[in-house]
């Protein structure tokens, strides 16, 4: 009860900057999507304040979606000051966030359908030897999958909650397999 508590205070803070940092309607999906998942880890509640946990979202959406390069309100310093909170503190929180939720450049989990179109990785893989090649010459054989039964299915769940049906149920399948 106390973990909804404290995901609903956060969710407050943010959409209580929603005008001010220009939210557009696909930001707050994404952002909220990036809270529940943060929320549904097993490692709960977080000991931070709701200010510096949603100062930690904020900046990490705005690092996956680059909104920082052409929005100065985006911008880590903004985003500190908005919450009353330091820099290196929302750094740190934002860092905890990818970690826990393993999140990645281009991440499609939280991107903008913009960002996520753009992508140069959706084209190129590395080899267990580090080499990055083309993806139509990829070898199944050459790259097993390093993801294993939860990290599908927590997949899922995260495309089910962005509304891409059809990949979250081929993550669901291989969660299965």
């Amino acid at each position: 009860m106390e973990k909804q508590h404290q995901k609903e205070k956060i969710i407050q803070i943010i959409d209580g900057l929603s005008v001010t940092l220009n939210f557009t309607q696909e930001d707050n999906k994404m952002i909220g999507v990036m809270i529940d998942a943060y929320f549904r880890k097993r490692t709960g509640i977080t000991t931070s304040s709701d200010e510096i946990t949603a100062a930690g979202f904020l900046w990490q959406y705005s690092k996956i979606n680059f909104l920082w390069e052409h929005d100065e309100s985006w911008k880590q310093q903004n985003i500190s000051k908005l919450l009353n909170v330091k820099p290196k503190t929302v750094s740190n929180k934002s860092a905890e966030i990818s970690k826990a939720l393993k999140i990645d450049f281009f991440d499609e989990r939280f991107c903008r359908k913009e960002v996520s179109d753009k992508n140069p990785f959706k084209h190129f893989a590395m080899t267990p030897q580090g080499f990055i090649i083309p993806k139509n010459m990829l070898n199944k054989e050459i790259i097993p999958s390093q993801k294993d039964k939860e990290d599908y299915f927590y997949d899922g769940t995260y495309l089910l909650d962005a509304g891409k049906m059809e990949r979250a149920i081929s993550c669901f399948k291989k969660a299965l397999e």
